[in-house]
């Protein structure tokens, strides 16, 4: 099996969640591509079969996030070099489902937790689909309670009007503050 055969496979697929689902199945009968999958899905170029390979991953991955725990320190190096929209929503929605996994988080070390929320932080300020930013500040929940500096940045933001030209951004950031 070789990394070219699943490009060959994913080549024709679109943004379709018949296409993902198609994807999800193609790796759930062939478990050895999925190392190839993971490789394409966070390569930084960002050529069309890499952004369908994301596609793809978060599709593998919604039901069985343990399965990235092997490939957790690649992902997360990985992870800060996508400058894609179209591949960063599916990642971030991935670290979040990560995160949000307690039997995962509670093994994350300081390390892996500092570059957690310094993704976040960089997703948050730079320019970045709403769907990414919705997916950091979710992820930022289970942080903000342990690490007091997240609630006064947040605060920051919204002092200086970030996000009030994205619709429900404010809120969001007003909600994960009370709570």
């Amino acid at each position: 099996m070789k990394q070219s055969d699943l490009e060959d496979f994913l080549k024709p697929l679109n943004a379709s969640i018949a296409d993902r689902q198609r994807g999800k199945k193609f790796i759930e009968q062939n478990p050895d591509y999925f190392e190839a999958l993971l490789s394409l899905a966070l390569n930084p170029k960002a050529e069309r079969v890499h952004i369908v390979a994301s596609w793809v991953l978060e599709q593998v991955l919604f039901e069985n996030i343990s399965r990235l725990k092997t490939h957790w320190t690649y992902f997360l190096k990985q992870l800060s070099k996508i400058e894609n929209e179209s591949m960063r929503r599916p990642l971030s929605k991935i670290l979040f489902a990560y995160v949000k996994n307690n039997e995962l988080r509670i093994q994350l070390s300081k390390r892996e937790e500092e570059r957690i929320l310094e993704l976040c932080f960089d997703w948050i300020i730079a320019p970045a689909q709403t769907a990414t930013l919705a997916f950091a500040l979710k992820t930022l929940t289970y942080y903000i309670h342990t690490h007091d500096w997240i609630r006064e940045a947040l605060e920051d933001l919204i002092q200086k009007g970030f996000g009030k030209d994205r619709v429900g951004i404010q809120s969001t950031i007003k909600r994960l503050l009370t709570n």
